[in-house]
C-alpha cells in the first residue's frame, strides 16, 4: 500500500502541476489562483504570528518525543529527505536569476528593485536563523522541518500567481523564513552521531547531494522559463515541495535529545563575544552578499547587454 502511494502521488501532483500551468498560460481563473495563493500565504503568516504571540505570552512548549542518546545511524530514506528539503531552498531562489529580465518587465519595476528579490531572502534568513536552532532544540527538529516544508509549499504557489511585485517580495521573504531549515538539518545530523568521524562524513553527505540544486536551478529554470514561461519554476518548486512534504511525514523521526534548558541570550552572547565565530560570520557574510551582487546582475547583462536567450 505505501509503494502504490509513493508511486501514484508524484503522477498525481504533475498532472496538477500541468492543469494550473494552462489555466495560468490562458489567462483561466488566473485571478482566483493569485487570490488563492495569498490566502494561504496569508494564513500560514497568521499562523507563524499567533504561534509567536503565544510563546512570547505563555512560553515555549516542551516536546516529548525524544531520542534518549544518539543511534549512530541514519536511514538512507531521511537522509535523501534531508538533503532534498536543503537542496529545494537553494534551487527555489536560484531557479528563477536567468528570468528576472523578464519578470522586472512583467512586474514594471527597475533591475535594481528586481534585484532585491535575493536581497530580501537573504535578510530574512539571516534573522530566522536566529531562532530556528534555539525552537528546534525545544520544539524537536520534525516539527521545525516539515513547518519550513509547508511555509516554502506556500510561498513558492504565492510567488507562481502574484500579480504583483509586491506580493512577489512578500513571498519571497517566506523563502527566507522556509530557508531557515538548514541549521536544523544539520543539528539532525549532529543529533543522530556520537562519532566526530561519521557526522563529518554525513554532514557531507547531506550538503554534497544539497549543492546540486544550485548548480542545476539556473539551467532548468531557463528551460523551464523558456518552454513555459518563468512561473513554471515556481509553481514546479511549489509541486516539488508538497511531494517532498508527504514524503517527510512517514519518512523523518524526532532526533533532538532531551531539552536541558538554558537561556538562549547566554548562547548568542557566547558566539558574539567570541573574535574568531565573528570572524568566520563576517567573512561569511561578505562573502554570501558578493555572489548575491552577481546573481541579481548578471542575468540583465547577458540578456539586455549581449543578446542571450533564457537557455544560454
Amino acid at each position: 500500500m505505501e509503494e502504490e502511494w509513493m508511486m501514484d502521488t508524484p503522477v498525481v501532483l504533475l498532472q496538477t502541476s500541468k492543469e494550473i500551468h494552462f489555466a495560468a498560460s490562458n489567462g483561466v481563473g488566473f485571478s482566483d489562483l493569485a487570490f488563492i495563493s495569498k490566502a494561504i500565504l496569508s494564513i500560514v503568516a497568521m499562523g507563524l504570528g499567533l504561534f509567536l504571540l503565544w510563546c512570547s505570552t505563555i512560553g515555549l512548549p516542551d516536546f516529548k518525543g525524544r531520542q534518549a542518546e544518539p543511534k549512530d545511524e541514519m536511514s538512507n530514506s531521511v537522509l535523501l529527505v534531508l538533503a532534498l528539503t536543503m537542496g529545494l531552498d537553494y534551487y527555489s531562489t536560484d531557479q528563477y536569476q536567468s528570468s528576472m529580465p523578464n519578470m522586472a518587465v512583467e512586474f514594471d519595476v527597475s533591475q535594481a528593485a528586481m534585484g532585491m528579490s535575493i536581497l530580501i531572502h537573504t535578510v530574512v534568513l539571516s534573522v530566522a536563523l536566529l531562532f530556528a536552532g534555539p525552537l528546534s532544540d525545544r520544539l524537536g527538529r520534525r516539527p521545525l522541518v516539515l513547518l519550513c516544508q509547508i511555509v516554502l509549499v506556500s510561498s513558492s504557489f504565492c510567488c507562481a500567481f502574484a500579480d504583483n511585485f509586491a506580493w512577489f517580495m512578500v513571498a519571497r521573504a517566506f523563502q527566507g523564513i522556509s530557508a531557515s531549515v538548514y541549521s536544523v538539518i544539520l543539528a539532525m545530523v549532529r543529533d543522530c552521531f556520537e562519532d566526530e568521524a561519521k557526522r563529518l562524513a554525513y554532514t557531507s553527505m547531506v550538503v554534497s547531494m544539497a549543492v546540486i540544486g544550485p548548480l542545476a536551478a539556473p539551467m532548468l529554470g531557463g528551460v523551464l522559463a523558456s518552454c513555459f514561461g518563468w512561473r513554471s519554476s515556481f509553481y514546479t518548486v511549489a509541486m516539488l515541495s508538497l511531494l517532498l512534504f508527504m514524503v517527510s511525514i512517514r519518512v523523518l523521526e524526532e532526533t533532538a535529545p532531551p531539552y536541558k534548558g538554558g537561556s538562549y541570550f547566554t548562547s548568542v552572547g557566547r558566539v558574539l563575544l567570541n573574535g574568531r565565530r565573528m570572524l568566520i560570520l563576517a567573512s561569511l557574510g561578505i562573502c554570501k552578499s558578493y555572489f548575491d551582487i552577481i546573481a541579481a546582475g548578471s542575468s540583465f547583462i547577458l540578456q539586455w547587454h549581449h543578446q542571450f536567450n533564457l537557455v544560454q
